[in-house]
């Protein structure tokens, strides 16, 4: 409608300059005195005057048919990537078949909203179908972002020591649901409420040890290319070695599908 007005205004205006002048043209050029050369000077820089003003309203009315038109986004960057990377998991927490033909491993952050997401719209269904069935072995990793989550390290280090009296994913799954209560006496009541030794779990989280373990996995995720949280690598699994050839590198968090079909792509490879 907008672009059809203003078509149709400019031609008339063309038109009608186009038959004045025509006009003009065609009339018989009279005696002319000094009073009528002004007149036409002055009717010619008003038509003059006229030509800017209406070209200045076409272009500003193409930038605004320009600015309501669509603009192409840029193509979200995929969610899975090729990699090249060798991780240990020996030691790490894990679940599923030690020899199952494939291994995720998860790099977190327990401050991370995220990595709460993940946990909790999609690890449960990549747990059913994959990990229980035994064709995934699953490895949780650290990889606190301090600089933005303060609380995640300790939390990490919590986990751990849970892990130490078999009660990892226990604390892991209680983490999660609790982001705003990992200071240090949420810690304590979390060991608490799950029923640990908790001379034993107080003792392990002032472990130096411990701390060393957080600091390594985030050495490692660093190593592999992991920068943000959460990150997955997903490499095949050769009996018996602890390190995972990473081939495939899932950034964010993503729905099940997208772990499912890049699942089934690396078990249909191997």
């Amino acid at each position: 409608m907008v672009r059809r007005m203003v078509v149709g205004a400019g031609a008339a205006v063309v038109l009608a300059i186009g038959l004045g002048a025509l006009a003009w043209a065609q009339t018989p050029p009279a005696p002319t005195t000094e009073q009528q050369l002004e007149e036409l000077r002055r009717q010619m820089q008003a038509l003059m005057a006229a030509q800017v003003a209406i070209q200045k309203q076409l272009d500003e009315i193409r930038a605004l048919l320009k600015a309501q038109q669509p603009q192409a986004r840029p193509a979200p960057p995929p969610a899975a990537t090729d990699i090249e990377a060798v991780v240990e998991t020996a030691g790490a927490p894990a679940k599923g078949s030690a020899s199952a033909k494939l291994t995720v491993i998860e790099f977190s952050d327990y401050e991370c909203p995220f990595c709460a997401r993940y946990t909790n719209d999609t690890l449960g269904t990549l747990t059913r179908e994959y990990i229980d069935t035994g064709k995934v072995r699953y490895v949780f990793r650290n990889f606190p972002l301090e600089s933005i989550h303060p609380r995640a390290f300790r939390a990490g280090v919590a986990a751990l020591c849970a892990g130490a009296q078999g009660r990892y994913w226990e604390m892991h799954d209680r983490l999660f649901a609790n982001q705003r209560a990992l200071d240090a006496a949420s810690l304590v009541a979390h060991g608490r409420a799950i029923g640990l030794d908790m001379r034993a779990y107080e003792q392990c989280l002032a472990a130096d040890a411990t701390a060393a373990r957080v600091r390594q996995d985030q050495t490692d995720g660093g190593r592999a290319g992991v920068g943000s949280t959460p990150s997955f690598l997903l490499g095949l699994t050769t009996p018996g070695d602890s390190k995972v050839q990473a081939v495939r590198m899932i950034r964010g968090a993503h729905p099940y599908t997208v772990f499912k079909s890049e699942i089934d792509k690396l078990l249909a490879g191997r």
